[in-house]
C-alpha cells in the first residue's frame, strides 16, 4: 500500500516519526530479516537536491525501535561513485555512528527473474539483489495527520520471502 501522511513540520525526529505512525508503518516493519533504506543519492549535490543524513537517521531509529529486523542503508548514485557520494554527504559517517551497513546498488550481483500478472502470459521483471528482495515502499510527509490509501496505483511484488524484507524509500 502506498500512503501519504500529512503532519506538520517541527523536526524531523517528531514529524518524521509522526508521519510514519499516522500511516501505520511501525506494523508493517518485518520482524526480523532486513530493511533497506533508500534515501535519493543521485549524485554528491547537498539536500534538498539528496536526502539529508538527519532523516536517513531518524528513519534509521524509528526502525531499530520497531523491528529486530537488520537495517541497512541501500542507494546506486547516477553521477560518481556510490561510495564517494555517501562520504561527501555524511552517510559513512552516520553508518560507522551506528554500524548501519552501506549498500551500492550499481556494484551488488543482481539477477532478474519473471512473474505472470494475473493469468495473462504478460511478464514483467522484477529484481533480486543480493540477499532482500528489492520493493520500494514509498512514503511521503508534509504538512495535520491525515492520510490515505493509495493502492490504485500499488506495485505487486512476488518471489521474495513475504513480510521479511521491506525497502523505505525516502
Amino acid at each position: 500500500m502506498n500512503a501519504v501522511a500529512k503532519v506538520k513540520f517541527t523536526t524531523y525526529e517528531t514529524s518524521i516519526a509522526g508521519a510514519l505512525d499516522c500511516i501505520g508503518a511501525g506494523s508493517r516493519l518485518p520482524r526480523d530479516g532486513l530493511i533497506i533504506i533508500k534515501p535519493n543519492l543521485t549524485k554528491s549535490s547537498l539536500p534538498p537536491v539528496t536526502t539529508p543524513v538527519g532523516v536517513v537517521e531518524v528513519v534509521f531509529q524509528y526502525c531499530k525501535a520497531r523491528s529486530n529486523a537488520r537495517i541497512a542503508i541501500g542507494e546506486g548514485a547516477g553521477q560518481g561513485r556510490t561510495g564517494d557520494v555517501f562520504l561527501a554527504l555524511g552517510y559513512t559517517d552516520l553508518a560507522k555512528k551506528h554500524g548501519i551497513e552501506l549498500n551500492d546498488f550499481n556494484e551488488a550481483e543482481s539477477t532478474k527473474s519473471m512473474k505472470q500478472k494475473n493469468d495473462h502470459k504478460d511478464q514483467s521483471p522484477h529484481y533480486h539483489r543480493n540477499d532482500f528482495h528489492y520493493v520500494s515502499r514509498r512514503r511521503y510527509a508534509s504538512g495535520g495527520c491525515s492520510s490515505h490509501d493509495n493502492s490504485a496505483s500499488r506495485r505487486q511484488h512476488s518471489g521474495g520471502v513475504p513480510g521479511r524484507a521491506m525497502t523505505v524509500s525516502i
